[in-house]
């Protein structure tokens, strides 16, 4: 896991999805973060009302400054899932998506029921699949297509072991 002490990772507050909703202007951008389930206009309050018992929101902050947010939760079966994992489009380009998914990582896999951990992604989001790959992610097969503004999206599913 990254070792910058200037980064703090830890539970979303509502004033962090209110500021994540900038984020994700279009309903384009919607289902890129958090799938077709995730209605347009983003809703700070439709965001949070998915944490639950046994699914957690986080945000990374990098001097007190909100750059990034990802989730994660259990499925059962030793399955975590991480998802809806966003990095603020101002703060692109400096690490902050590979610190959010290593933290993500670590928390699912502290979890001693867990042994591998699934995520979706799109196959024209070439940036997040770079990323997961080079986390150990591999494409766990199957697909589903989503329709977005007339074109179709193709949803992949990676899986990662316990190490």
């Amino acid at each position: 896991m990254s070792d910058r002490p200037d980064l703090a990772f830890g539970p979303i507050t509502p004033a962090d999805a209110s500021a994540i909703a900038a984020w994700v202007p279009t309903p384009a951008d919607v289902i890129r973060f958090a799938g077709p389930e995730m209605a347009y206009p983003f809703s700070p309050e439709a965001f949070l009302a998915g944490a639950s018992d046994t699914w957690w929101i986080f945000v990374l902050r990098d001097r007190g400054r909100l750059v990034a947010t990802g989730s994660f939760g259990t499925k059962g079966e030793g399955e975590a899932r991480i998802g809806r994992v966003l990095v603020d489009p101002a703060c692109r380009g400096k690490g902050y998506g590979r610190s959010v998914m290593e933290h993500l990582i670590a928390r699912a896999f502290d979890l001693p029921e867990i042994d591998r951990i699934s995520l979706g992604v799109y196959e024209n989001n070439m940036s997040a699949r770079t990323l997961y790959e080079d986390l150990g992610f591999v494409d766990a097969g199957g697909r589903r297509t989503d329709d977005v503004e007339g074109e179709p999206w193709i949803g992949m599913r990676l899986v990662l072991a316990r190490p």
